[in-house]
Formats: C-alpha cells, structure tokens, sequence
C-alpha cells in the first residue's frame, strides 16, 4: 500500500466514524426520540390498535430487534417481555417506553394460559407452554391500577433469568422453544 493509498483509506475511516457519530443519537436525542415514540404509540393504541403491533414496530423498526417467531396469539408474552427489558435504563433509552408496559402486559394476559400476582404481591407472571413463564415487576403500581390485584398466580417464580434474553428470543424461535421449555411453573 503506498502512502497515498494509505492517507486516503486513513481519511476515509476518520470520515467515516464522524458521519457515523453526527448519524448516532447522543443521549438526550435518543431520549427525546423515545419520549415522542411513545407519546405516538398510546396515542395509536388510545386509537383502537393493538398493542402487541404497536410494541412490535418499535423493537423491529426503530430498535431493530429481529422479529421471526411464529406470529400466534402466545407471541405477545415475548414482545411484552422484549419491551419491558427495552424500557430498562440500563439501555440508555427513554423510561417513556416503560409507560406501554401496562398496555402490553394486559394484552399478553390475554393470551396467556395462566397469569396473575405472585405471592409478593409485585410480581405479575404469564405462562404459556409455548413462551414459558414470564414476569413483570410493578414498583409503580400501573400494572395494579390496569389489571386489578384479584388474580394470583398458583406458583412460585420458577427460578429461569431470562429478560436480559428477550431481544434475542424474538428473533431465535430454537432459543424460544428452549427457554419454553426451562421456564416453567414450579410447583
């Protein structure tokens, strides 16, 4: 490589990473970002639309989280699941997004062969066979103030930590069917 060739891919590279990092959000755009992303999804949802779509666009389109479980009615559970741990702050992403996890929660249970308060009281569990045990912490009260606190899930926690594995599950189905499988109420 000559020195010339060497200089124009050095400057290229350096060109590029500047174009890349003036493309990326810094933080309080991508904040920003989100905080609109959400205030338009409960306005859709508010609309009549699923929820579950809603949800789904943003972790396809905007997140982009690849999506390729079959599309049934248990799907829900894992999009529920996948945006509760996208609305985490550890993400970097606007807390906004954790505004549509009462929406989505009350849709998955929907969908759900079993669901209820765990014996805590703070905990919101959903099974089915096929997505396995799911559960949703409720330090705010919202999923309460939605879904009532009549309902009590039968069991205990059945010990599997999978939220940190939500983005890849959605996009696994082999991952899904195996954590399915592992997840399951204990008795």
């Amino acid at each position: 490589m000559n020195v010339k060739t060497e200089m124009h891919s050095r400057l290229s590279l350096e060109e590029g990473i500047r174009e890349w990092e003036e493309m990326t959000p810094r933080p309080a755009d991508r904040w920003e970002m989100f905080e609109v992303v959400a205030r338009e999804a409960i306005e859709e949802i508010s609309a009549g639309r699923r929820v579950e779509n809603v949800c789904e666009e943003i972790l396809r389109d905007i997140l982009e989280i690849n999506i390729s479980v079959p599309d049934m009615a248990w799907r829900s559970l894992l999009i529920a699941e996948a945006m509760n741990w996208a609305s985490k702050e550890q993400w970097g992403m606007s807390s906004a997004l954790y505004a549509l996890k009462p929406y989505i929660v009350k849709e998955a249970a929907e969908a759900a062969t079993l669901s209820g308060w765990g014996a805590d009281g703070d905990i919101f569990y959903l099974f089915h066979e096929e997505a396995g045990e799911v559960s949703f912490h409720d330090p705010y009260g919202e999923l309460k103030d939605l879904l009532g606190d009549e309902e009590k899930y039968p069991h205990q926690w059945c010990g599997v930590e999978r939220q940190h594995l939500s983005h890849e599950i959605l996009g696994d189905d082999d991952l899904r069917k195996e954590i399915a499988l592992k997840a399951r109420p204990s008795v």
